[in-house]
């Protein structure tokens, strides 16, 4: 009797613990007391890491002083889930902010990594409008940079819904530049705004021009004129890629574009490319890369070509060449387009041929996930993608350019007169170039007990012929001919 007596009681606490949660739950308070909730609710979950919380501050931040304490709480949240690279020279955040349709895209059978410096994210847009899958975004912010670049995603995922639902970012910077509190409130000014007032590239303009300290600015402007900072371009690429959840992963740059989507092609050619991903022709071959023809394009209205046929006609225009023709031939060469180029299938995506692999061959290609990694060492400008298809080729992968689907580099044909005229560009890749010369060519020689390319020469001491990869001297090195041709670099 005892026990009955006291179960009623219990009981009846019980019902009114219950009421008081559905009241709490149905309550409709104010705007604010919603954002409060959310951001209280999503960063104190046990299972739930900085990212979804990052997601919320840029999704419901309204107010120009609570977005600086958002993002000052931000930071501090992330940099707890935040790891360092292999030489813990970076610091990455991953998955700072969400894609609203990520459990979806993690279906998929194809994910773009994509990585680009915080000047460049006005091109998201662009880019986003041609690819309608997955899009797992690295971006290199130093500094302020994160703060500014924060605020920037809220205007783009305010005004472009794609961008909202397809692309995951994540962060990368040097450690010792990092930023801090007081840099949070140098984007006080920063709002979504009307969408329609400016465009992105105007919007993000104003952005890194009217906010950070002069000193701010200048830091970072030193470091990176310098050389104390070079873009790690591997590195970024890197934490793109590994952040796709789907088999298959290609590996853009954030001005390389998808054909425009044409209404009158059904599926479009970014679906038909997925679609091949699912035919024997892609699941049988274990060690295939299939390769995007990349063209670089020139047109006075920025108009991207749809299909082959307009591609075609903005070649025989001169809108559209051969992607760095005329500054570095070798990087696309392999590819031999104008052989693509005559080819009648013009619809469909499907095997055109395969490659027969050059050295300095730079393709942009679709792989399986555990292909090997771009080799975070070289940093700045030359050498990042022509060493990683190099290594590519000696663990035994194969190259097939695909038909009908397409790259174009936007906007403008390069010329070799503007790239030899870059002296930070040149000393970068003369950088690189030594360091593959004399260190890394050997490493892989070693790693996969083969010179397949015969890159490795051999050279004579004492009237016999040793092998460069035994010898403990450095080889001799010369310099980058004016031609800008990698010619003679051992």
């Amino acid at each position: 009797m005892a026990i009955r007596s006291l179960a009623f009681p219990f009981t009846i606490l019980f019902l009114v613990n219950i009421l008081f949660f559905l009241a709490v739950i149905f309550e409709s308070p104010g705007e604010e007391n919603i954002r409060g909730q959310i951001l209280l609710t999503v960063s104190s979950r046990e299972f739930v890491g900085a990212q979804l919380f990052g997601s919320a501050v840029v999704e419901v931040g309204q107010t120009n002083q609570s977005t600086v304490n958002d993002l000052e709480e931000l930071y501090s949240h992330t940099l707890q889930f935040g790891k360092l690279d292999d030489t813990g020279t970076y610091l990455i955040l991953s998955h700072v902010i969400t894609a609203l349709d990520q459990k979806t895209f993690a279906n998929d059978v194809l994910c773009v990594g994509v990585q680009a410096s915080v000047d460049q994210l006005h091109k998201l847009p662009e880019f986003v409008a041609t690819w309608p899958g997955a899009i797992s975004l690295a971006v290199f912010a130093p500094g302020v940079e994160f703060f500014l670049a924060i605020a920037y995603v809220h205007h783009l995922r305010t005004c472009f819904p794609q961008i909202k639902s397809q692309v995951t970012w994540h962060f990368a910077f040097p450690t010792e530049v990092r930023g801090n509190a007081s840099d949070a409130s140098l984007a006080r000014e920063i709002s979504a705004g009307r969408c329609d007032e400016l465009g992105p590239k105007e919007v993000l303009e104003r952005l890194l021009q009217t906010q950070g300290t002069e000193e701010a600015q200048q830091v970072l402007k030193n470091k990176r004129s310098n050389h104390e900072m070079p873009y790690p371009q591997n590195l970024m690429r890197n934490v793109a890629r590994q952040h796709c959840l789907s088999e298959w992963v290609v590996c853009p740059d954030i001005d390389m574009l998808f054909p425009r989507p044409n209404p009158q092609m059904e599926p479009s050619l970014a679906a038909g490319l997925s679609e091949f991903l699912r035919s024997p022709e892609a699941t049988d071959c274990g060690k295939c890369a299939f390769v995007l023809p990349l063209y670089e394009l020139e047109h006075p209205n920025r108009t991207l070509p749809g299909d082959k046929d307009e591609l075609l006609a903005f070649v025989a225009r001169g809108w559209a060449q051969q992607y760095h023709k005329e500054v570095f031939a070798q990087n696309q060469a392999a590819s031999q387009l104008q052989k693509w180029q005559k080819r009648a299938e013009k619809r469909r995506v499907r095997l055109a041929y395969k490659v027969s692999f050059q050295m300095w061959y730079e393709p942009i290609y679709v792989a399986r996930q555990g292909s090997p990694k771009f080799d975070e060492r070289y940093v700045g400008y030359g050498m990042t993608r022509n060493t990683q298809a190099y290594e590519m080729s000696l663990a035994g992968y194969s190259f097939h350019l695909l038909d009908s689907i397409f790259l174009s580099h936007v906007w403008g044909l390069k010329r070799k007169t503007a790239v030899e005229s870059n002296t930070e560009r040149k000393i970068e890749t003369q950088m690189n170039t030594r360091f593959f010369s004399s260190v890394h060519v050997r490493e892989l020689a070693a790693r996969y007990d083969s010179d397949r390319h015969n890159i490795l020469r051999y050279q004579k001491r004492s009237n016999k012929n040793y092998n460069i990869v035994m010898n403990t001297r450095a080889p001799e090195i010369k310099s980058i001919k004016s031609s800008g041709k990698y010619t003679n670099v051992i």
